[in-house]
């Protein structure tokens, strides 16, 4: 649980900008209850890469 916690935390401090990584801190600690929960590490790479796909795509084809 405590690596679990502590990678979380560096998931998110290591997108920087303070208000980024409080949004993703959710993400990490979700990816690493996938780590958890299925033992294996490709479940989280598969939604890190979902959810880098729909924020690539969500800034090119909306103008936020």
């Amino acid at each position: 649980i405590a690596a679990w916690l502590v990678s979380s935390i560096l998931f998110a401090a290591a997108h920087v900008e303070l208000a980024h990584a409080i949004l993703v801190l959710p993400l990490g600690l979700w990816f690493g209850w996938l780590r958890r929960r299925t033992d294996s590490l490709w479940p989280s790479l598969v939604a890190h890469v979902m959810n880098n796909g729909i924020a690539i795509a969500a800034a090119t084809y909306f103008d936020v």
